[in-house]
């Protein structure tokens, strides 16, 4: 298991729980074009490509449970079976939109039924950012300020026949909840107990009755999400009401930790920086740099360009060259190139990443 909780401290006062934790991840961002729902009076089908002839999603509501499959138009509907319709309390992320076809993802705990739907027949749901004291105030998730960041745990759903209960560990940004965590806790139905105990839950169990020992469990058992990330939004309703909910999607941003990758960033939000800055570097590069001896015979001028990435630790390393191809003069503004050490690397989101960089170096008689 990932542990999440490096330091944890809590007390209860007021029915509310506030915690010092520190929590190593970054907040990815929702991608989704837009959240939408049914216009009042229609009932949009789900097709599984935009054309009216393609197969239609269907659901089967159960007793405790409801199922769903894609099926051609003209099959024939079992007992209790339907033909899916998106209803005016449904809210979709819509993928792509334009004045015919809208895609949306539409996520269930087995399978993803992402799908299309006449765009005409929807409206874009109004949404507003989450704030604090609206994340305090959620029925369903329980959070807690450290420094600057306000940390969040919301309740998911569980996995039939309800073994289980999902807890999705995340961080209010920008008005958005976005949760990369996840924790998986039992259900032992034989115990009252209204918390987490012995590692399952209990039977009588409230997010509202945890308390820290709660808390440090589901941060310390929790787990990246593989695929689908739970992300909670404020919305109007159609009754003008603010109302906040979650849904699972795929439409975030990358939800890495950008210290645990290796990808290599041309523009990050902080540039690497040679120690006395650009002065310092040019000082570095003329104190070090030899003219080759027989280009200067041969009069050979050019400015050989060294693209590097400087790495995390602020090393550099040398991925190739462009400008004039001269092998000595090649050979020489790779090697001063080389010599570089101990620049400040680049940053994104406050930790340090690989950069791409470009190098000229000029070769003057």
């Amino acid at each position: 298991m990932k542990r999440l909780s490096i330091l944890f401290v809590a007390i209860a006062a007021a029915s509310a729980l506030y915690a010092d934790v520190k929590i190593p991840f970054n907040v990815p961002d929702p991608t989704w074009e837009l959240l939408a729902t049914a216009k009042e009076g229609c009932a949009p089908l789900i097709f599984m490509s935009p054309n009216a002839s393609s197969k239609n999603l269907v659901v089967w509501e159960g007793p405790e449970e409801s199922t769903y499959r894609w099926e051609s138009p003209s099959m024939y509907l079992n007992e209790g079976e339907r033909k899916f319709t998106i209803a005016t309390y449904n809210v979709f992320p819509v993928k792509s939109f334009d004045q015919y076809w809208a895609n949306l993802e539409f996520i269930r705990p087995e399978d993803n039924y992402s799908g299309w739907t006449q765009s005409s027949e929807l409206r874009q749901v109004k949404t507003w950012k989450l704030t604090e004291q609206d994340v305090i105030n959620s029925d369903f998730a329980l959070a807690w300020k450290h420094g600057s960041d306000m940390y969040v745990i919301v309740e998911g759903g569980g996995g039939w026949p309800w073994t289980y209960q999902e807890y999705f560990v995340g961080k209010l940004k920008d008005g958005y909840v976005v949760c990369p965590y996840i924790c998986i806790v039992d259900i032992d139905y034989d115990s009252p107990h209204p918390g987490i105990l012995n590692g399952k839950l209990g039977s009588e169990n409230s997010l509202g009755k945890f308390t820290a020992k709660e808390v440090d469990y589901i941060l310390s058992n929790a787990e990246k999400t593989k695929e689908q990330m739970l992300v909670m939004f404020g919305y109007i309703d159609n009754d003008g009401e603010k109302r906040d909910t979650w849904l699972m999607t795929e439409l975030v941003s990358a939800g890495k930790d950008v210290s645990d990758n290796n990808d290599v960033y041309s523009t990050p939000e902080q540039m690497p920086e040679y120690p006395g800055g650009l002065n310092g570097l040019m000082r570095h590069i003329g104190s070090n740099l030899r003219y080759p001896a027989s280009a200067q015979e041969n009069r050979i001028q050019g400015k050989v360009v060294v693209n590097i990435v400087v790495e995390k630790n602020g090393s550099v390393t040398i991925l190739g060259t462009s400008g004039a191809n001269n092998p000595d003069l090649v050979k020489e503004a790779k090697r001063v190139v080389a010599t570089l050490s101990g620049f400040t690397p680049g940053k994104m989101n406050g930790k340090p990443v690989r950069v791409k960089m470009s190098l000229p170096i000029n070769f003057r008689l």
